[in-house]
C-alpha cells in the first residue's frame, strides 16, 4: 500500500494505491488506485479531478482502506460510495462578467451483475454564461447555454434504460427603474429554448 502527494506551483495531487495477492476470490492479484487534484491558474481556469479504480468490485471492503481516519491534501476525507466509484474532471473559470464550466462524470458500480441499477454510468454537463450591455439600451443582459447528456451501459439491469440529452439557450434582460420616493420597479424579458 503506498500514498503519494505532489504540490505544484498551481495546485497539487495525490496517488493511492495498494497491490494484494490473496485468496478470497478468484482473482489473486487484485489492487485500487485513487487519485484527485486540483490547480487554480493565474488566468482564472481551474480544474479538479477524482479517479477510482479498482480489480474487482469485493477488494475495498476485504481490506478496509478507507475508514474515515484518511485525508486529503485539502483536509477531505478520502472515502468511496460502498455501491459506486466515482471519477470525475471539473474545468471552470468564473469572472464578473463570465461563467465557463464543464463537468465529466463516470460510475463505476460495486454491486453484484443482477443488481438493478437507478443511475447513469456517464454523465456529461456544460454550462457558458455572459453578462453584457448594449448602447443605448438600458439594463443588463444575460446570454446562457447549458447542455447535457447522460450514458447508460449497465444493460437490462439498469433501471433507467435509455440515454439522455438536453440544451437549454436563453437570453435575459433586466433593469431596475427608480420611481421615486423609495419605490423601485423591476423588470424583465426573457427568451429561451429548452431541447
Amino acid at each position: 500500500e503506498g500514498r503519494y502527494r505532489q504540490s505544484l506551483a498551481y495546485g497539487g495531487f495525490e496517488i493511492n494505491a495498494a497491490i494484494s495477492r490473496d485468496n478470497l476470490t478468484n482473482v489473486r492479484d487484485r489492487g485500487y488506485l485513487f487519485a484527485n487534484g486540483g490547480f487554480s491558474y493565474p488566468s482564472g481556469w481551474n480544474l479538479s479531478f477524482q479517479l477510482q479504480t479498482a480489480s474487482d468490485r469485493q477488494y475495498l471492503q476485504n481490506y478496509n482502506f478507507f475508514n474515515g481516519s484518511t485525508r486529503t491534501f485539502t483536509g477531505e476525507v478520502l472515502n468511496f460510495a460502498t455501491s459506486t466509484l466515482v471519477s470525475n474532471l471539473n474545468i471552470s473559470r468564473i469572472r464578473s462578467d463570465e461563467i465557463v464550466e464543464f463537468n465529466a462524470t463516470f460510475l463505476d458500480t460495486l454491486q453484484a451483475p443482477t443488481t438493478t441499477t437507478d443511475h447513469p454510468s456517464r454523465t456529461i454537463d456544460g454550462e457558458y454564461a455572459r453578462w453584457f450591455e448594449l448602447n443605448g439600451i438600458p439594463g443588463d443582459f444575460l446570454f446562457n447555454t447549458i447542455a447535457q447528456s447522460d450514458y447508460n451501459e449497465y444493460g437490462p439491469n439498469n433501471a433507467r434504460q435509455r440515454d439522455i440529452a438536453r440544451a437549454f439557450t436563453g437570453l435575459k434582460w433586466s433593469e431596475t427603474w427608480s420611481l421615486g420616493g423609495g419605490l423601485l420597479l423591476d423588470t424583465e424579458l426573457a427568451s429561451f429554448g429548452d431541447f
